[in-house]
């Protein structure tokens, strides 16, 4: 009888049940419809009228099942095909399912690896980029390694300098710290009592060379000393 057989598998029905729009199937094909329709996010229609489900609740029919293993039990040859065709379903379901298995396999393998392209992508743009700072960062460094040595020539030509002018006011310093000590001696002979004579003449010429050497010794440290 038509009412045996499932729509979807076109044999007799082992274990029907029966969708909420009132159609009857064999349990695995009509759950294995659902299954599909919700794993590739579709809406989830009724194999024979094409509409929504507005649930996905399956009522078992016992009394169905009792009646159509009656009327196999009085029709062997039935079952017998029914067996073989069961079997040969079962195989192109495995099949299926192992190639669907295979095809989602790679599609997440092809994903990933544009994915690891992407990346590697990104990757080399960060490592010339870093590269291209690297240069630059090393160019400055060369550039301020030849400052610094350009400030060092600076600071031991000015510290030479600076040497050279302190030689030179403690040079000035010694002689006009010699003068000084000829200029009190000078003043001393003046002081004595006054001979007349050679000796008065020398003792008025060394006066006058004291004052002199005196008067040459206290020029600015930075100036030279008028020649006498």
């Amino acid at each position: 009888p038509e009412c045996f057989v499932c729509p979807m598998s076109q044999t007799p029905m082992e274990d029907p049940v029966m969708t909420v729009d009132g159609c009857v199937y064999e349990r695995s094909y009509i759950e294995q419809w659902v299954r599909h329709r919700q794993q590739h996010r579709l809406k989830v229609t009724s194999p024979a009228t094409n509409q929504e489900l507005p649930s996905h609740r399956l009522v078992s029919l016992t009394a169905l099942q009792k009646a159509i293993e009656a009327y196999l039990a009085h029709r062997p040859e039935l079952r017998s095909n029914l067996t073989a065709s069961r079997s040969f379903e079962e195989a192109a379901q495995l099949l299926q399912s192992d190639l669907l298995e295979k095809q989602a396999a790679h599609v997440g393998a092809e994903d990933e690896l544009s994915l690891l392209r992407d990346s590697n992508e990104v990757l080399i743009a960060a490592l010339s980029e870093a590269e291209r700072a690297g240069s630059m960062i090393r160019q400055e460094i060369t550039n301020s390694r030849e400052q610094i040595r350009g400030l060092e020539a600076s600071l031991r030509k000015e510290e030479a300098s600076h040497n050279a002018l302190r030689e030179r006011v403690q040079a000035l310093e010694r002689q006009r710290t010699d003068l000084t000590i000829r200029l009190r001696e000078a003043e001393q002979q003046i002081r004595r009592p006054r001979t007349t004579g050679p000796l008065a003449a020398a003792a008025a010429a060394a006066v006058a060379a004291a004052e002199a050497a005196a008067s040459a010794g206290c020029v600015h440290p930075g100036r030279r000393p008028s020649p006498q």
